[in-house]
C-alpha cells in the first residue's frame, strides 16, 4: 500500500463537508416529508395590476380592495346590475384563475357580462397572492379570503343573505363548502354559519384527495401513492361530501362526466350528497381544465337556477308585448314568484300603470288609493315592500312606516 493510498484510507471526513456516503434517506422519512407539505393546489395566476378598461369590464364596474389582515388587501371588482338591489353572485375562483384576466380571451370571465345582462350583480376578487392581491399565496388562506368576499356582499345587501348566491369553480368549491359548513370560525370574523340563498358548484373537488389526484395526473402514480400513504394535509379543512349533503340552500352542481380530480367513486359520493340536499346535477363532456374554462361563462341551467332562486324566472314571460325597459326594471322589484299566482287581469293592470308612472309616483299613488281600486288581486303591502318601505304584518292586515307621520299606517 502506498503512502497516498494509506492517507486516503485513514483520512476522516470533514465535519463541515457533507459525506457522499451518508445514510440514504429512509422510506419513512420520505413519506413524512411528503405528508408534511401543504399541496401546491393554489397555483400562481394573474397580472400584478387590475385594469378595468383593458380588462373589458362593464363601464359601471367598481374596483374593490378588501382588507383581510392589517396591511394585506384583496383586490377585485364589483359589477353592478341595473337595479341597485339586484341579487349578488359571489365568485370563488379556481386555481390558475384571476379576475385580472378580465372578461375577454381564453382566460377571461364573460360570465360577469352574462350575469349582469340577466339582472345579477357580481363580486369577483382574487385570493391572497393571486393577481393584484397582496399577501402570501396559500390554499390555507382561501377560507378567510372567501369569508372577506362574502362579508363585502353582506355589506352591500345590508346583511340580507337571501340576496346572495355563491358560484365556485374547482378548488374554489372547497372555499364555498368551508363558508357553508355549520361551525365556520374565520379569523377576525365572528363564528357563524354562512347561509347564502343558493350555491353553484362547478367541477367540485374533495379536500382529502384533490392534491393526490392532481399529483397523480401531473407527476405519476408513485408520487400519488406517497401522498395517499401519508394522508397529505388538506388544502382547505372541510369535508365536501358532508357539507354538500347537509346544505340547506338550493344547490346546482355542474361537473365533467369524467374528471381526474374527482374519480368515479368520489363522484358517486358527491352525487349522493347532491341528491340528499335536493340539488340538481349537470354534466359536460369536457375534461377538468376544459370544463372550468368553458364555465368562465354561465350555462343556461345556471341562469334558470338563479332566476328561480331570486324570483326572476317569470319577469320576461309576465311582460306585456311592447312593455318598456323601465317597466321591466320596475317589475323586477316585485316578487315574481308571488306575481305568478295573480290573475292575468291583475297583472295586465299593473303593467299598464307601471308604464306611465315612475316607481316614486306609483308608490305615492298606492299610498293615496285603495289597492282594489287600481289593481285587483295585488296587495298594497307588496308594492310598498318592493320599494323598500318598511312593512309589518299586524294580525290579518299590514302596515307600512310613513316617514312624514313617523308612525305605522294601515296599508289596506
Amino acid at each position: 500500500m502506498t503512502a497516498s493510498c494509506a492517507s486516503r484510507k485513514c483520512a476522516a471526513p470533514s465535519p463541515c463537508t457533507p459525506s457522499l456516503l451518508a445514510e440514504p434517506l429512509r422510506f419513512e422519512q420520505l413519506l413524512a416529508s411528503v405528508g408534511s407539505v401543504i399541496p401546491p393546489a393554489l397555483l400562481e395566476a394573474g397580472y400584478p395590476q387590475l385594469d378595468i378598461v383593458s380588462g373589458g369590464f362593464p363601464a359601471e364596474t367598481e374596483q374593490l380592495e378588501l382588507e383581510v389582515i392589517r396591511g394585506t388587501n384583496l383586490r377585485g371588482v364589483f359589477v353592478p346590475a341595473e337595479l341597485d338591489d339586484a341579487p349578488i353572485v359571489v365568485h370563488l375562483l379556481e386555481s390558475l384563475g384571476s379576475v385580472t384576466y378580465g372578461t375577454k380571451g381564453l382566460l377571461g370571465y364573460p360570465c360577469l357580462w352574462s350575469l349582469r345582462e340577466n339582472g345579477f350583480s357580481s363580486l369577483m376578487v382574487d385570493y391572497r397572492g393571486i393577481g393584484a392581491s397582496d399577501g402570501q399565496r396559500s390554499p390555507r388562506n382561501m377560507h378567510a379570503d372567501a369569508a372577506a368576499m362574502y362579508a363585502e356582499a353582506l355589506r352591500r345587501t345590508n346583511g340580507d343573505e337571501t340576496r346572495i348566491a355563491v358560484r365556485a369553480l374547482s378548488l374554489g368549491t372547497l372555499a364555498a363548502a368551508a363558508l357553508c359548513k355549520d361551525h365556520a370560525t374565520i379569523t377576525r370574523m365572528e363564528s357563524l354559519a354562512r347561509r347564502p340563498a343558493g350555491v353553484i358548484m362547478i367541477a367540485p373537488v374533495r379536500a382529502e384527495t384533490v392534491a393526490g389526484n392532481w399529483l397523480g395526473k401531473y407527476h405519476g402514480r408513485i408520487v400519488k401513492l406517497f401522498a395517499s400513504l401519508t394522508n397529505m394535509r388538506r388544502p382547505v379543512k372541510v369535508n365536501q361530501v358532508a357539507v354538500m349533503a347537509g346544505l340547506k340552500a338550493p344547490l346546482l352542481v355542474y361537473s365533467p362526466e369524467k374528471d381526474y380530480a374527482l374519480p368515479p367513486e368520489e363522484m358517486t359520493m358527491l352525487k349522493a350528497s347532491c341528491a340528499q340536499a335536493g340539488g340538481e346535477w349537470h354534466s359536460s363532456p369536457y375534461n377538468h381544465s376544459g370544463h372550468v374554462l368553458t364555465s368562465h361563462d354561465v350555462i343556461p341551467a345556471e341562469i334558470k337556477f338563479l332566476r328561480n332562486l331570486f324570483g326572476l324566472e317569470a319577469s320576461g314571460d309576465l311582460a306585456e308585448d311592447g312593455a318598456t325597459k323601465a317597466t321591466r326594471i320596475w317589475m323586477r322589484l316585485l316578487d315574481q314568484r308571488q306575481l305568478r299566482r295573480y290573475p292575468a287581469e291583475a297583472l295586465a293592470a299593473l303593467w299598464h300603470l307601471a308604464e306611465d308612472e315612475s316607481p316614486q309616483q306609483l308608490l305615492q299613488l298606492r299610498r293615496e288609493t285603495k289597492c282594489d281600486d287600481l289593481v285587483s288581486g295585488i296587495r298594497t303591502s307588496t308594492i310598498l315592500r318592493a320599494h323598500g318601505v318598511p312593512v309589518r304584518t299586524v294580525g290579518d292586515s299590514a302596515q307600512y312606516f310613513c316617514l312624514e307621520q313617523k308612525t305605522w299606517v294601515d296599508c289596506e
